[in-house]
């Protein structure tokens, strides 16, 4: 099974934006990168599709996030937990999907977020796309995420350069994709189970024994939340990436 590598992010500095109040002006640092990220997912892409669009189903899976509502326009609002570097960020915002093509397995999603001390906002513009892939042996599927992102205010000194965000976001990535797969374990050890439970015979008397509850109800269950990633993994994978040259 080959393994794409993250493409290198392409920071670019955009013009500051000027804020007046009174006789005070600040300028805030506004700077753009694009990122591209991908992850194998143990289901064929009609069945991998259904499931990655169960947002509150899989939204426990990502590093650090937090669902906290989901709006009657179909838009979501939550928190991601991160670190860049040495320093902890926490950005609450909204996503919405903006295009869905369920035919050909693509969506593009807006997300903007204010981090939780005042100190920058993150804006991003997502492209989802899900191809067939085989995953250890079976069908399987390849996601692929495309982002603009954008971060302003003081944070967006992190994005200079590129790598300990490019970085971050591959990890978080795959530890998301391995959440996910230890979900989807779950529910096959649950519809085994289901499987695997004796019928009761045709005619035979009742019991007064408690009814069990059906492990059908575990596969609903949603995963454990993630932490964010440590610093020393971010580190490492960053290391890494800069002795190779950027090829791993």
């Amino acid at each position: 099974m080959r393994r794409a590598e993250p493409a290198a992010p392409h920071p670019t500095r955009q013009k500051p934006a000027t804020i007046t109040t009174g006789r005070l002006t600040a300028v805030t640092e506004r700077v753009g990168m694009k990122l591209h990220n991908e992850f194998t997912v143990p289901l064929p892409p009609v069945a991998a599709w259904d499931l990655l669009l169960q947002v509150e189903r899989v939204a426990p899976c990502f590093p650090g996030a937090k669902l906290l509502e989901v709006k009657d326009d179909g838009s979501f609002v939550g928190t991601v937990s991160l670190r860049l570097g040495p320093v902890a960020l926490t950005f609450k915002g909204t996503a919405s999907y903006v295009e869905v093509d369920n035919d050909n397995h693509k969506l593009r999603a807006q997300a903007k977020g204010n981090e939780a001390r005042n100190r920058g906002t993150a804006s991003a513009d997502v492209d989802f796309r899900i191809e067939a892939e085989d995953v250890d042996g079976a069908p399987g599927s390849r996601v692929l995420i495309d982002t603009d992102l954008t971060l302003a205010g003081s944070i967006a000194q992190y994005a200079r350069g590129g790598g300990m965000i490019e970085a971050t976001a591959q990890v978080m990535i795959d530890d998301f994709a391995e959440t996910l797969k230890g979900l989807l374990d779950r529910d096959r050890v649950a519809e085994a189970k289901a499987e695997a439970a004796p019928a009761a015979p045709t005619g035979s008397p009742q019991t007064t024994e408690t009814p069990r509850p059906e492990p059908e109800a575990a596969a609903e269950t949603p995963a454990p939340a993630s932490k964010p990633p440590s610093l020393f993994t971010i580190l490492w994978r960053a290391f890494k990436r800069w002795i190779s040259g950027g090829k791993s």
